[in-house]
């Protein structure tokens, strides 16, 4: 099944339109800018599952290929193929990732490009704090802490 290409400022129209987004300076702040307890609960399982930084490196992985079996991938990454495979079934549990079988062979790639927006604006959140606290001195955003800014 072929997949729309989605750019980033359509994702953002999109969920302003829907109302998913906050508003800008300057606009009032209704319901329409509340998410939905389901709807908030699906967000929150989306980022626990890629809140494991193995997953996230498999996402990042087969974002690089069409699609790519789970033995290329495990020796991509340096990890076991079991553990792979662990990470992988998880992915597709909750519609990150896609499957398809040849022979004993399984075949994954992302399940769509929202998969890779979402990666990229939040590793784009993510180094865009670590540059503010190196520009401000502020220690807090450093290796040791994953690079997150703790408040």
């Amino acid at each position: 099944m072929a997949r729309e290409a989605v750019t980033r400022s359509q994702v953002v129209e999109r969920a302003r339109t829907a109302g998913t987004v906050a508003p800008g300076p300057g606009q009032a702040v209704g319901r329409r800018s509340e998410v939905a307890v389901a709807d908030a609960a699906r967000i929150a399982a989306v980022f626990r599952v890629l809140g494991d930084a193995s997953r996230c490196r498999l996402v990042y992985a087969l974002l690089g290929r069409d699609e790519i079996c789970v033995g290329e991938l495990a020796a991509h990454l340096g990890m076991s193929e079991s553990n792979v495979s662990h990470h992988l079934s998880v992915l597709r549990a909750h519609g990150l990732v896609r499957f398809r079988r040849e022979g004993k062979q399984v075949f994954y790639a992302p399940d769509d490009d929202h998969i890779r927006l979402l990666l990229d604006m939040t590793l784009e959140h993510v180094r865009h704090g670590v540059e503010t606290d190196e520009a401000s001195g502020d220690a807090s955003g450093d290796a040791a802490s994953g690079g997150v800014r703790r408040s």
